[in-house]
């Protein structure tokens, strides 16, 4: 089973930001960013691009965040039952931004999470977790390659 922990829908920074957790969480962090950024990897700054997704591994170094003033993602920590091994299922990379196929449907997936996260009805553990299924699949997807083209009467 999945256990969604907390989750944010579209959280904005309006100045430069950057987040870091040095040694590392006790579950994943998955970020669906939504402006450009970057993301720490091996001491670099590797850049991210608007609409980009990166999935970080438990107990690893984070450290990621934008340099303009403004700044705007989804964002899921969540964790996994013992047995579960959706993960090694995917092929979701760690701690590497890259373009998802449909953003836009991971972003309305992490919309219903963050609501469903405050109901507290018997089947919300269960809703929860088969949303955050449809996440992970959908990011296995593999990556584009380059950002999706939007309609502007959409």
């Amino acid at each position: 089973m999945i256990f969604i922990l907390r989750c944010g829908h579209d959280s904005h920074h309006l100045r430069p930001v950057e987040m870091e957790h040095r040694h590392g969480l006790d579950h994943y962090l998955l970020l669906l960013m939504k402006t450009e950024g970057y993301v720490a990897r091996e001491g670099r700054l590797v850049p991210a691009l608007p609409e980009s997704a990166v999935l970080f591994q438990k107990h690893t170094p984070i450290r990621y965040g934008c340099q303009l003033d403004h700044y705007n993602d989804d964002w899921i920590h969540f964790s996994l039952s013992s047995h579960e091994q959706i993960l090694e299922q995917t092929n979701i990379p760690f701690g590497i931004p890259f373009l998802p196929q449909d953003f836009s449907m991971l972003t309305q997936c992490v919309r219903l999470l963050v609501k469903e996260s405050r109901r507290k009805s018997p089947s919300s553990s269960s809703i929860q977790d088969a949303l955050m299924r449809a996440v992970l699949w959908k990011l296995s997807e593999g990556p584009r390659a380059e950002p999706e083209i939007k309609n502007p009467l959409y």
